[in-house]
């Protein structure tokens, strides 16, 4: 009877090990519980590309209104009307929202980046003085983040 307790117990704190350990603190210092693609790639982009569209290459990360964890992968920028994003985000739990991530198109207009997710919601990029000044607008759910540069 005892041994039918045990190994659950053992079984829990070997999960809970390891999901500790696969934790990690980015960068910029958020928990890293949010999942990203193993085929993420960052092509740098071509001198085609205009000069105030080159500084969003790459990865930021920052935190929607200190709740949810956020990473933004600009992976290509082939012109203002056609970038590459993987939009990613972390556990929310009084948000109800869980770890995911996806791949989306963007576009730049007046100098921001827009995304145009598959929820509906609309998330503005402005690139300032090395940092995104970002917005997430979803009708009723709105929520601002700051991004940092990481990695």
């Amino acid at each position: 009877m005892k041994m039918r307790m045990f190994v659950p117990l053992v079984l829990a704190a070997l999960i809970s090990l390891v999901f500790s350990a696969c934790a990690t603190t980015s960068p910029s210092g958020y928990n890293s519980d949010v999942p990203l693609p193993l085929d993420l790639k960052i092509v740098p982009p071509n001198s085609s590309v205009p000069a105030e569209y080159t500084g969003f290459s790459g990865k930021w990360e920052g935190r929607w209104d200190n709740t949810l964890n956020h990473i933004l992968v600009v992976e290509e920028i082939k012109g203002s009307n056609a970038v590459v994003v993987v939009y990613a985000w972390g556990r929310a739990p009084s948000w109800f929202i869980d770890p995911g991530w996806g791949r989306a198109k963007g576009q730049f207009k007046d100098n921001e980046l827009i995304l145009n997710l598959p929820n509906g919601a609309v998330v503005t990029y402005r690139l300032n003085n090395g940092v995104l000044a970002s917005e997430y607008d979803r009708g009723r759910y709105f929520a601002r983040a700051t991004m940092k540069r990481s990695g």
